[in-house]
């Protein structure tokens, strides 16, 4: 039997935090060397992302669902997008889109911008969609935070949305493939708006995935394409989705940390880097030091 007759038993309890989190450090850093090691082999790829998780970042979040669903009934596009937007049906009125020019000039980036944007909203622990995610915080920092500004043109009665991107392609979405798609993200966050306005994009990056066929299957189903948006995605897929390929060019990780604007692809996983720092769910991260850079212009 151990003896605590020398021994302060508050002592001991600091002793053995104190080793937990030697233990912790001494994991991270073996974390960071076998990663770092794995990307001098590979950096200078156009790689896959399979948005790998990094040590320490899982959790036990649950992903919130929006019910479009009133009475058994769909709801018209215009309550469903005020739903995604966590607005009363009553409060749709507010909601309008407006005809946007491909020469909008380019809008400064401000702190205050770059917090909201890296919390607003954020991938979801455990979920494949960080092509997606990336790109459409890039967007929000190029172009403002609606789908009125990322788009040339977005316009919607009650039987859906018709969108016009950047790039001209144009598509029509429906209030049930808007709800598909908010089940789908799994987006949470700090700011509803900023939620509902990056579920929309994802419904529409969703949409294009099954007009283009995304990974083969994608134009089986909306929901095969919403599949394929959670699963391995290459490098820049995400912007091109939005519509922004004319906007996008092959940068470095080295420009990107001087505050070049864009995404970055690693060890299976993509980031946006804004004003020189990776979004990392949610959190400011450190600069960027390497990977398959894009920057958006």
């Amino acid at each position: 039997m151990l003896k605590l007759s020398n021994v302060n038993v508050l002592d001991l309890a600091a002793m053995k935090r104190s080793q937990e989190f030697e233990l912790e450090l001494l994991m991270q850093l073996i974390t960071e060397l076998t990663l770092l090691l794995f990307a001098s082999f590979n950096h200078n790829a156009n790689p896959a992302s399979s948005c790998t998780l990094p040590a320490g970042y899982l959790n036990n979040t649950v992903n919130p669902v929006i019910n479009f669903a009133t009475n058994n009934r769909l709801l018209s596009a215009k309550s469903a997008l005020a739903t995604a937007n966590n607005l009363s049906p009553s409060e749709s009125n507010k909601i309008s889109f407006e005809n946007r020019s491909t020469e909008q000039p380019e809008k400064p980036v401000i702190h205050q911008s770059i917090t909201k944007v890296f919390n607003g909203f954020r991938q979801s622990y455990g979920s494949l969609n960080c092509i997606t995610v990336s790109a459409i915080k890039a967007a929000m920092i190029k172009f403002g935070q609606t789908p009125a500004e990322v788009y040339q043109q977005v316009t919607t009665d009650n039987e859906g949305f018709n969108i016009t991107m950047r790039d001209g392609f144009t598509l029509r979405l429906s209030p049930g493939e808007l709800q598909q798609a908010t089940r789908a993200s799994g987006f949470i966050g700090e700011d509803k708006k900023m939620i509902g306005d990056a579920n929309f994009m994802y419904a529409v990056s969703a949409k294009r995935a099954q007009l283009e066929n995304n990974d083969g299957h994608a134009n089986r189903s909306y929901a095969n394409a919403l599949r394929s948006l959670d699963d391995t995605e290459h490098s820049g897929e995400g912007l091109k989705r939005l519509g922004l390929t004319a906007y996008m060019s092959k940068s470095s990780a080295q420009a990107l940390a001087n505050g070049t604007l864009g995404t970055l692809e690693r060890n299976g996983h993509s980031v946006a880097v804004i004003n020189g720092r990776e979004e990392i769910y949610g959190t400011v991260g450190n600069a960027p030091r390497h990977g398959y850079a894009i920057a958006l212009g």
